[in-house]
């Protein structure tokens, strides 16, 4: 089976991705994971992942970890977003048993997802004859690919992304963040992936407004990308576990995403933000801004924040390359000031304003 390729989903964070899977589920070439999965190793979200010397048992309970809420809901884990009695099903114990036994003496974490995801697909009776991609969502896994052997030449790529607008509109729905620093990490994320899809392995970048607005056109690109019949999606139900999109709750966060755009379009980070696609090519093309997001990946991984609203030294810097390339001034509209210079809120604070 180590001909089946893997396919990362990959996310800077809360971009809506989680609503691109099922419609990878209903192809018979795509073996996908439900949830979000291996997103924390040992104590650390969204970093490395080390297995060596690490016994089989060891590795699967590592892999399988879910994370809670303080009221007991489960955000990230295999059975996220599975019902009651489809949680109850899911084989488990199976699944470990499967996955112990196909494990070979390789401790790449590649080669340990490829077999968790198939294990799974064996432990649920799903058939896997005509699976040719192995795939999962997690996190900005691109930040930590230096770290796994043959990365590029294992992997293919969906980078998903959304418009600057709805993703502050997202993210503000898990907690109070400071959004005028938040754009700076959609930026220099989005910037790190848009090197990686330019420098690196086989990589397709898409906003999940284009699966919002245009889903067959969406699709259609995928398809192509990823060599796909679409005459082979499945007659079958989605599987259980993936979500379904629900419209009154979009058209809400299209509401909000739109106000969002009121306050912010002053604002010369989210203008930047928002025609992205007209200067980044050019941005990245000069060799000292790769060389500052390859040491922007670095810094990543030795820290343990996941904060929205700072994105540490490099990411300033990179913030202040972006600025000077584009020859941004410092105007900022009363829409904008009026929610960022008369009072502060940021993640750090928020519960005590």
């Amino acid at each position: 089976m180590s001909d089946i390729k893997l396919l990362l989903i990959n996310t800077i964070g809360l971009t809506g991705a989680d609503l691109l899977l099922p419609k990878l589920s209903v192809y018979e070439e795509i073996a996908i994971l439900p949830g979000q999965n291996f997103s924390i190793f040992e104590d650390n979200l969204y970093r490395i992942h080390d297995y060596s010397g690490w016994q089989s048992s060891d590795i699967f309970d590592s892999l399988a970890r879910c994370l809670y809420t303080k009221d007991g809901r489960m955000w990230m884990g295999l059975t996220k977003n599975m019902k009651e009695e489809d949680k109850n099903a899911y084989p488990k114990e199976l699944h470990k048993k499967i996955f112990i036994s196909k494990l070979t003496e390789s401790r790449d974490f590649t080669d340990l997802i490829r077999e968790y995801i198939l294990s799974y697909y064996n432990a649920c009776n799903y058939d896997i004859s005509k699976k040719t991609y192995t795939a999962w969502f997690s996190n900005n896994v691109l930040l930590n690919h230096t770290h796994y052997n043959k990365f590029q030449e294992k992997v293919v790529v969906i980078h998903v992304s959304c418009s600057i607008s709805r993703w502050l509109t997202y993210i503000s729905q898990t907690r109070t963040w400071d959004c005028s620093k938040a754009i700076k990490f959609w930026l220099v994320n989005n910037l790190y992936s848009l090197m990686y899809s330019l420098s690196e392995g086989k990589t397709l970048i898409i906003k999940i407004d284009e699966l919002i607005n245009s889903e067959n056109e969406l699709m259609n690109k995928i398809e192509s990308f990823l060599n796909l019949n679409k005459q082979s999606i499945n007659s079958l139900e989605i599987p259980p576990g993936f979500i379904k999109i629900n419209s009154n709750i979009i058209e809400e966060q299209t509401l909000i995403a739109n106000q969002i755009n009121d306050i912010y379009k002053g604002n010369n980070l989210y203008n930047l933000a928002l025609n992205f696609d007209e200067w980044s090519h050019r941005f990245i093309k000069q060799g000292h801004i790769q060389e500052i997001l390859k040491k922007h990946a670095v810094f990543w991984n030795t820290t343990s924040h996941t904060n929205f609203d700072w994105i540490g030294p490099v990411g300033d810097k990179i913030i202040e390359e972006i600025l000077n390339f584009n020859k941004c001034n410092d105007e900022k509209s009363f829409s904008y000031t009026f929610y960022h210079e008369y009072f502060e809120l940021n993640s750090d604070h928020y519960d005590k304003v």
